[in-house]
């Protein structure tokens, strides 16, 4: 596991500040979530790390290699750990990176499709081929003429 830094959704100065305002009695996480437009989840996941990591959870996120994201889906689907759970075990900041690693894992994935890729999908599904593209405008065309003989006038 890679301990570079990684950008982050939010400053690791709010996630301290957020952590430290609600230990100090200064506020709840709904609260602070309302104050910056935060979930409150996402800040339950914080407060869990900093208790269990400390500050420096916030500065130091890992980067997971592609088999990691993989073995840390598996652990949680395979061993019924929530999201929560999970994020604490791995050090994770936000239940949305593993959520994704928890979709591709389940779609037999371990890279999500690439933007490339994704356009590459959506053209295929278009009909490509002149006939096929008359022949579905022809049956519209039918479709319509059913539907207004069928309205009332």
């Amino acid at each position: 596991m890679d301990t570079k830094r990684k950008e982050m959704r939010y400053s690791p100065t709010l996630a301290l500040e957020v952590c430290r305002g609600i230990e100090r009695g200064e506020g709840t996480g709904a609260s602070y979530g309302r104050l910056y437009g935060l979930d409150e989840k996402e800040i339950g996941i914080w407060l869990m790390l900093y208790r269990c990591y400390g500050a420096s959870v916030f500065y130091k996120e890992p980067a997971y290699s592609r088999e990691e994201r993989a073995d840390i889906a598996a652990d949680k689907v395979k061993n019924g750990l929530t999201l929560a759970q999970t994020c604490v075990k791995y050090k994770i900041l936000h239940r949305s990176s593993l959520r994704n690693w928890i979709r591709l894992y389940k779609g037999g994935r371990t890279e999500p499709m690439s933007e490339k890729n994704r356009k590459n999908k959506k053209k295929e599904a278009a009909p490509t081929d002149a006939a096929t593209a008359a022949t579905h405008i022809r049956e519209l065309e039918r479709e319509l003429s059913t539907l207004r003989r069928r309205m009332p006038t």
